[in-house]
């Protein structure tokens, strides 16, 4: 592994709608109140998926 993960944190008024990836409360329902780094590793690859699919729909 070796590589930092990034995750950018906006106010859901600050963001378009149909551009939220994860909530707060999705990423605690899956994550848990206290994940550990293996966990937040796990899921991360997940995230950025749903970011890429959502970039590919638009076309950018």
């Amino acid at each position: 592994m070796g590589t930092e993960a990034e995750l950018d944190v906006w106010a859901a008024g600050l963001v378009y709608q149909p551009d939220i990836v994860l909530t707060h409360a999705t990423a605690l329902d899956q994550l848990g109140e206290e994940p550990n780094s293996e966990t937040i590793a796990a899921f991360l690859p997940r995230v950025q998926k749903a970011v890429d699919q959502m970039i590919s729909v638009r076309g950018m």
